[in-house]
């Protein structure tokens, strides 16, 4: 077959391949340039969940009479004139390719007004009528009817209503995520779904977050604000106590751009790895500013994704937020100044057969971390009853012990329930890792170096970073093509096999730039450390060693988890004791 010009309609036919995937790829695209022209208020109408139509109507700037033909040619836009505009986009959309892709594919009336008068033009098939004159308020109004009823093969693939009008309502959600200040109404079938107000004040953005992730993520979260010099990250992650069984709740936004994107995932993913329980997601609103030139929008046909120019540096920065956060999920939370305490608990070493290691490298950090553990001192705690007014700290006061495994305090509010062994292992752990400063491991000369065989790729990652390498702990050389030879590890994984370790961080080098895994490996450690060395169950404690614990916790950061993700107390309410006992009814 001899080489040959497409024609045009079959060229955004093709086009249409990569941007419209079904309803909800047409309502993503449509309410994008609503937002892009400034709008402040969208309404969407859907019949058979987005296939039979689609009728989007905002109150944007609309479109002159002389453009309104030309935004349904191919590569036609307002949003970028030069390389240097593409390289720092800042609008959603900036392509010229949605407008005249959807119509490819659909039956498509488009009426906009932007002056005194509205236009409207049709297009069918490829064929664009002239504009004619419409009623219609300022903005624009698309409709898209029998979405590929020209392309069947195109059409097989569509599921039922049910399942298409779910994969719209998500993507409405995320973008009326991304803009709290325009309101969104929904209807399908003439039915009323969705029903959004603009949010201008943080009380209002919070109540938009209820009404479209539910109210018991809304009142389990944490705010998030945090800037540097040419980022910033804000919005909310929800405590470690609300999590889920999937990444069904995670929404990251760049610029207003809603987008899916491993480095950022992982950033989060790493500052919640000491306090989820295992198997489970946190869940997360978080919205990322930064200058458009450092981040590669035109990374995906459909924009879902981005490509940062520094996937490092943003990497550390959303970490370090994040766990920033994270670190007051303690009892009290912010502004809880620590309690000064040398008091704790005499370790019974009968209770398990584990005793203190052994290794120079380890053994200074853990006898820092458990120095003043040995000895009790008297608190002058000899009356349980709360003193007079709200001055009571956020635990209380021990009353008893349970079983021997619970303690039982008082506070302000009512009963309070600590799993004693759970509090002081996320006690005994914060400690170790506040000793044993990753970037300062003691490293381990390796008797005999071992040589690995990679890829050439990978070989130039770890050659291009050496130095980071350093600062883990290891030293790892290039010595060929796809060799590299490992000199050092880290004292403390001297019994790890070194080059899987390495293999690891080679991959997640290329996953997202940077690594932590050397982090995880020493952490794991150090949290069977602290679990194997703080108090067991059935060990008696006084009255003054409770308030200890009970103080103790309240200085810890992370305190509300265990090292393993599990509660490490809770609070039942006076009001929730007398609907036990039916008192007042």
């Amino acid at each position: 077959m001899p080489i040959r010009q497409l024609p045009g309609h079959l060229i955004n036919q093709i086009a249409a391949g990569e941007v419209v995937e079904r309803p909800a790829s047409v309502v993503k695209e449509l309410l994008e340039n609503s937002l892009d022209a400034g709008a402040r208020a969208i309404s969407v109408d859907l019949m058979a969940g987005g296939q039979k139509l689609i009728r989007i109507r905002d109150d944007g700037s609309g479109i002159p009479k002389e453009e309104i033909s030309l935004a349904l040619s191919r590569h036609a836009t307002s949003k970028i004139g030069s390389l240097e505009d593409l390289e720092s986009v800042v609008s959603l959309g900036f392509r010229g390719e949605a407008l005249p892709s959807i119509a490819s594919v659909s039956r498509m009336t488009l009426v906009s007004r932007n002056g005194p008068n509205a236009w409207q033009v049709e297009a069918d098939n490829g064929r664009l009528s002239e504009p004619v004159p419409a009623a219609h308020p300022i903005g624009t109004t698309v409709e898209v009817h029998d979405l590929f009823y020209n392309t069947p093969a195109r059409k097989k693939f569509l599921r039922t209503e049910r399942t298409e009008y779910t994969h719209i309502d998500k993507w409405i959600r995320r973008l009326a995520l991304a803009r709290p200040d325009v309101a969104f109404s929904v209807t399908h079938t003439r039915r009323a779904t969705l029903n959004l107000k603009a949010a201008n004040d943080d009380a209002s953005r919070l109540q938009r977050v209820a009404k479209l992730c539910g109210d018991a993520f809304a009142s389990q979260v944490l705010t998030i604000s945090r800037e540097a010099e040419s980022i910033a990250v804000s919005g909310w992650i929800g405590l470690p106590t609300f999590n889920r069984s999937q990444a069904d709740m995670q929404f990251w936004f760049v610029n207003g751009r809603s987008i899916s994107d491993k480095t950022l995932a992982h950033a989060v993913r790493h500052a919640y790895r000491d306090v989820l329980f295992h198997g489970r997601y946190p869940a997360y609103i978080l919205h990322l500013s930064m200058d458009p030139a450092l981040v590669d929008a035109n990374a995906h046909p459909a924009k879902h994704e981005v490509r940062f120019r520094d996937s490092r540096t943003v990497h550390g920065f959303i970490t370090q937020a994040v766990d920033l956060a994270l670190r007051d999920t303690k009892p009290g939370g912010q502004g809880v100044s620590p309690v000064p305490s040398t008091a704790f608990f005499t370790r019974d070493m009968r209770q398990s057969p584990m005793a203190l290691p052994t290794s120079g490298a380890i053994r200074p950090a853990v006898a820092e971390a458990m120095s003043g553990y040995q000895t009790l001192t008297n608190m002058p705690m000899t009356e349980h009853a709360l003193p007079s007014g709200e001055t009571a700290p956020p635990l209380g006061f021990a009353i008893a012990q349970l079983a021997g495994v619970y303690v039982l305090a008082e506070n302000s509010h009512g009963l309070v329930v600590i799993d004693m062994h759970a509090a002081h292992e996320r006690i005994v752990y914060e400690k170790l890792k506040a000793s044993f400063d990753i970037k300062e491991l003691i490293r381990q000369p390796l008797l005999v170096p071992i040589s690995l065989s990679v890829s050439d790729a990978e070989a130039t990652i770890a050659e291009d970073s050496a130095e980071y390498f350093q600062q883990l702990g290891m030293t790892v050389d290039r010595s060929g093509p796809s060799t590299l030879v490992v000199r050092e590890i880290p004292a403390l994984l001297k019994q790890s096999d070194a080059e899987a370790l390495v293999r690891d961080v080679l991959a997640d080098f290329q996953e997202s730039g940077t690594s932590s895994r050397v982090e995880h490996v020493s952490h794991d450690i150090l949290s069977t450390m602290a679990c194997h060395h703080s108090i067991r169950a059935n060990r008696i404690m006084t009255i003054p060693e409770m308030n200890a614990l009970l103080r103790e916790m309240e200085a810890t950061e992370h305190a509300d988890q265990c090292n393993h993700g599990r509660p490490t107390w809770t609070n039942i309410s006076m009001v929730e004791l007398d609907r036990l006992f039916m008192r007042g009814q």
